[in-house]
């Protein structure tokens, strides 16, 4: 069976049918692409958000950082002076034992009440030091420890007074070259 279908409308409408159904299909893609658009452009914002806080936490940490290696300079400067200090020292003991004793034995002859500010070994053990005291008292005991066979162990040989002035301070400084036994 067939059916017999029949259009009384006029062509004009038939037309604005045809092109309101296309119209109205373009809207909908239209609707459905700027639907679309809306959605990347909330995700991309929502991505660019998360990524500033995590840049944001990262700067942070960073700093932290930064913050932690500018104070570990600080001491390695203190460690580094520290060790050129130590060098300095061990150059001037020398591993020669001779050197070291004689040092060592200036160092405990000089009374407290004398200091001692500047010492030069050479590599025979003789010394140049230099001293500064408030009193003869401490001058003298220092004279009579060097010159004493038995507090300076045989290890000294003789004793020259390089110089001694008096300061504005009444304060005695003398310097002493003292030769080692050879």
């Amino acid at each position: 069976m067939n059916k017999i279908s029949i259009n009384l409308l006029p062509q004009t409408v038939l037309l604005e049918r045809i092109q309101s159904s296309k119209l109205s299909l373009v809207n909908k893609l239209s609707i459905g692409v700027l639907v679309l658009v809306i959605i990347l452009t909330v995700g991309v914002l929502l991505l660019r958000i998360n990524q500033n806080r995590e840049s944001s936490k990262m700067m942070d940490e960073v700093k932290v950082a930064e913050d932690k290696v500018l104070s570990f300079r600080n001491k390695e400067v203190a460690v580094y002076a520290l060790k050129n200090r130590l060098d300095a020292i061990s150059s001037k003991l020398g591993t020669d034992e001779k050197v070291k004793t004689m040092f060592n034995l200036i160092v405990y002859l000089t009374p407290p009440e004398v200091t001692l500010t500047d010492v030069s070994v050479d590599k025979n053990g003789s010394i140049t030091a230099s001293f500064n005291s408030k009193s003869l008292a401490g001058i003298d005991k220092l004279f009579l420890g060097l010159s004493n066979k038995e507090t300076n162990m045989n290890l000294v040989s003789k004793v020259d007074l390089a110089g001694i002035s008096l300061g504005k301070e009444s304060t005695y400084r003398f310097s002493l070259r003292i030769a080692a036994v050879k």
